[in-house]
C-alpha cells in the first residue's frame, strides 16, 4: 500500500470517528395536533395527562401517545414526569384494574407518534426534538433531558 492510500485511509477513519461522535442535544419535544386548544404546556399538566387525571382540554378530548423505544420512554418518564418506568407501569396496572383507566397509546417510533398526533384533534405526544417535522403539529414544550 502506497503512502497516498495510507493517508486517504487515515483521513477517512478520522472523519468517520468525528461524525459518528456528533450527537444531538438530548431534548424531547412535546407535540400536539394543530387543533389542540393550548399552545404551551407545563410539566405539571403533562403529568396529569400521562397519569390519566386530565382527559379534556377545553372541548377537546386529549389522546396521549407514548413510545415503546426504551431510551426516549425512560427519559420522558424520569426527566419530564419525574417517575421511574417501574413506578409508572405499576401505576397504570393498578389504575386499569381499579378504575378502568386507559393508558396512553404506545407507538413504535417518533414518526408513528407524529402521524397519530396529526390524525387526532386532541393528540399529544413526545418525540426527540431533532426528529420533529412541524407540518401538521405544534410544539408545546421542549425539555432538555441530557444527563
Amino acid at each position: 500500500m502506497d503512502f497516498r492510500m495510507k493517508q486517504f485511509l487515515f483521513i477517512a477513519a478520522v472523519l468517520v470517528i468525528m461524525f459518528s461522535s456528533v450527537s444531538y442535544a438530548e431534548e424531547i419535544a412535546i407535540i400536539a395536533n394543530r387543533a389542540y386548544p393550548a399552545n404551551t404546556i407545563s410539566t405539571h399538566i403533562l403529568r396529569e395527562i400521562y397519569f390519566g387525571e386530565k382527559a379534556m382540554e377545553g372541548n377537546v378530548r386529549i389522546k396521549p401517545f407514548g413510545q415503546r423505544s426504551r431510551e426516549i420512554r425512560k427519559k420522558f418518564l424520569t426527566k419530564v414526569l419525574g417517575v421511574s418506568e417501574d413506578g409508572y407501569n405499576a401505576y397504570w396496572i393498578k389504575k386499569v384494574f381499579q378504575e378502568g383507566g386507559i393508558p396512553p397509546v404506545m407507538k413504535s417510533s417518533s414518526d408513528e407518534v407524529i402521524r397519530a398526533v396529526k390524525e387526532e384533534d386532541g393528540g399529544i405526544g413526545y418525540i426527540w426534538k431533532h426528529e420533529g417535522d412541524a407540518s401538521g403539529i405544534k410544539v408545546l414544550l421542549t425539555v432538555d433531558v441530557g444527563d
